[in-house]
Formats: structure tokens, C-alpha cells, sequence
């Protein structure tokens, strides 16, 4: 329950000029991709601060720097939520235990209004989990409509083999008659989504986003996992200081 709560608090990317610190209450949904697994619906709270270029965003946290009107370099830290015990269902009985991580990185953005943004960085590992990275890149467009804000996006990650054989393989000490042993190739996931910020009033929005992932053979050929995608959605109603 907490992954779910974490991973769509994190979902939820908002870009303003000024300082601001955002608290409510959402509700999210999030599709498991290993089998027998069932999707989670949940109320959660929702946090979000900026300050002087220090950012809070649900599970990740950084800094960011405009080095000129069209670019911004940054670093930040943020939770890795992947992964599931045993006991999540029948059919990972036997299985170790795959855990949360905890990835640093560095990022940069271009952002211009006729062109949209770009973003990319690349994550490592440093809590000695899966010690693998991951690299992105993210295309998004802002549109604005009276009091509603629309972004919609799409980006492509690239996991390495250390990181997806961590979530998606199966070592020989696991396998079974119904679960052979199986070893990925990394993975380069496809994500689209769209993003939307409602203004209520002055202080009170409705904050939105949905996403479909596509996963890469690598992984949706594993034994252990029932989906070629993953759906995700979040809406929560915020109040700004």
C-alpha cells in the first residue's frame, strides 16, 4: 500500500515561478504488473513544496538552477518504488523479497513556450539494491484553457540489466516447474500521459494525471509478470501557502 501511495504522489510534476508549498488530500490508482496481483485504489495525502530553487515533489526531492532563459541543470534524490514481497500473491510464493530503492541523479531541461520542454537525466542506485541506472528523457507541452492547465507528455526510460533482472528475473534458488529461471536484457519503457491542474481559487486547485506505460519484451516476458503495460491515475485537491 505505501509503494502505491508513494509512486503516485510522484507522478504528480508541476512547474510554477514562484515559492509555494501545496497540501491535500487524492485519491490513486495504480495497475500491479506481477501476476495475481490486483490493482490498488487509494486515498492518500498530497504534499508539494518549492523554495528558492529546493524542491519537494512526493518521493523525490532536489535543486534547480536556470542557467539561462531556455536552460536549468539540476541534481535530485528520489525513492524507487518497484518491486513486492512473497506473500503479495500465490503465485511469487518462494520468491526473495524485492525491495524499495534509493537513486541520485542529475538532470537537464530545456524549456521554451513555442517548443515545449525537454528533460533528461540519469539515476544510479546508491542504497546498494539493485546497482543499476536508469536513463530518461521527457518531451512535454503546456496549454492553458481559461482555469485549466493541460500538459500532456511522453518520455522514454531506459533501465539497465541490473536493474530489471533485480524487479523482473528469477534466480535458479526461485525457479519452479511453473516459474524457470529467466534473465532480462534491460529494458527501454515507453510512457505517454497528460497532466491537469484546475484552478478553483486562488488557493484551492484540482491537481490530475494519467499515464499508460508500455513495457519493454524484456520484461513483460518474464514469468513472474501478467502485463505488456501499466496504468496510472491520481486526483487530488490541493490548497497553496
Amino acid at each position: 500500500m505505501k509503494k502505491i501511495v508513494l509512486v503516485s504522489l510522484a507522478a504528480v510534476v508541476c512547474v510554477f515561478a514562484q515559492d509555494y508549498t501545496k497540501v491535500g488530500l487524492g485519491i490513486a490508482y495504480m495497475q500491479q504488473p506481477y501476476k495475481e496481483t490486483k490493482s490498488k485504489v487509494l486515498a492518500i495525502p498530497y504534499l508539494e513544496v518549492k523554495y528558492n530553487g529546493f524542491y519537494l515533489r512526493g518521493i523525490e526531492a532536489g535543486y534547480e538552477q536556470k542557467i539561462d532563459d531556455y536552460f536549468s541543470v539540476g541534481a535530485f534524490t528520489k525513492g524507487r518504488l518497484d518491486g513486492y514481497k512473497s506473500s503479495d500473491s500465490d503465485y511469487l510464493n518462494g520468491m526473495q523479497e524485492r525491495k524499495y530503492a534509493v537513486d541520485v541523479g542529475a538532470k537537464v531541461t530545456f524549456e521554451k513556450d513555442k517548443i515545449g520542454k525537454i528533460s533528461a537525466f540519469v539515476l544510479n542506485d546508491i542504497s546498494g539494491t539493485y546497482y543499476g541506472y536508469e536513463l530518461g528523457i521527457e518531451y512535454s507541452r503546456r496549454y492553458t484553457y481559461e482555469k485549466s492547465i493541460l500538459i500532456p507528455f511522453i518520455s522514454l526510460k531506459k533501465e539497465s540489466k541490473k536493474l530489471t533482472d533485480y524487479y523482473y528475473g528469477i534466480k535458479k534458488s526461485e525457479e519452479t516447474l511453473q516459474r524457470p529461471e529467466y534473465s532480462t536484457n534491460g529494458a527501454i519503457n515507453t510512457e505517454i500521459g497528460i497532466r491537469h491542474i484546475y484552478t478553483i481559487s486562488k488557493d484551492m486547485e484540482l491537481i490530475s494525471v494519467a499515464s499508460y506505460t508500455k513495457l519493454d519484451e524484456s520484461i513483460y516476458n518474464s514469468p513472474i509478470v501478467k502485463d505488456k503495460e501499466i496504468l496510472k491515475a491520481f486526483i487530488a485537491c490541493s490548497y497553496k501557502f
